[in-house]
């Protein structure tokens, strides 16, 4: 298992994200504790784009580009609360830039 920190800067405030990667190719797999909160992830592409699926939080929508942090965090702010969705946004785009998703 791969474990990788990030940390964010939303609104003057450090969040740090710890993700444990369970599978690097895809649908890639993952836990993101931030927060405070634990989130099971798994990630994929499909013809229209790419999605998201926190079974753990009964969540799956559409994602754009995995590095777009805007558009994402406002998917997932249908879902989650502003500072985790913004948090997993970010997270998505450090993983990406790691395993090299995209």
């Amino acid at each position: 298992m791969i474990t990788f920190e990030f940390k964010h800067i939303i609104n003057t405030r450090t969040y740090k994200s710890i993700v444990d990667v369970y599978s690097d190719k895809e649908p890639y797999e993952f836990n993101v504790s931030v927060n405070g909160s634990s989130f099971h992830i798994l990630l994929g592409s499909h013809l229209g784009g790419n999605f998201i699926c926190i079974p753990n939080w009964e969540i799956g929508c559409e994602l754009a580009s995995y590095s777009d942090t805007f558009w994402n965090s406002e998917k997932l702010d249908k879902h989650i609360n502003p500072i985790d969705s913004e948090c997993l946004a970010y997270t998505i785009k450090e993983i990406n830039k790691k395993l090299e998703m995209e």
